[in-house]
């Protein structure tokens, strides 16, 4: 889980899980998470919490689906892909932290 704090409270959050490394290819793991590294580090400035789309380098390729949403709420698959196999997947779900003041009333972490 990935946590951005603004003026010191919590603003955005991001999560990552489920399936993970593919049974069959815990060998692999090591080398996925290499690979999955340098892809994310391919972020851009329209998409920051991830990217790229599709990223391939020699055997490997990884992809990103947006299935919902933008950078205040969303959903969104990852896989990567060694050879012709599917090795890893995951989910991954991001959002605005959006706390409520003592009248219950929503505070924009750009309000903080």
């Amino acid at each position: 889980m990935t946590t951005v704090y603004f003026k010191d409270k919590p603003s955005w959050t991001m999560a990552y899980g489920g399936t993970g490394q593919l049974e069959g290819y815990e060998e692999i793991v090591k080398p996925t998470f290499t690979f999955l590294k340098k892809a994310l580090m391919l972020v851009s400035p329209q998409m920051p919490f991830r990217e790229p789309q599709e990223y391939s380098e020699d055997d490997w390729k990884y992809a990103f689906r947006l299935l919902r949403g933008d950078i205040t709420d969303f959903l969104g698959e990852e896989d990567i892909i060694n050879g012709n196999n599917k090795v890893f997947t995951q989910t991954v779900i991001g959002r605005l932290v959006l706390p409520k003041d003592p009248s219950r009333q929503i505070v924009y972490p750009w309000n903080f």
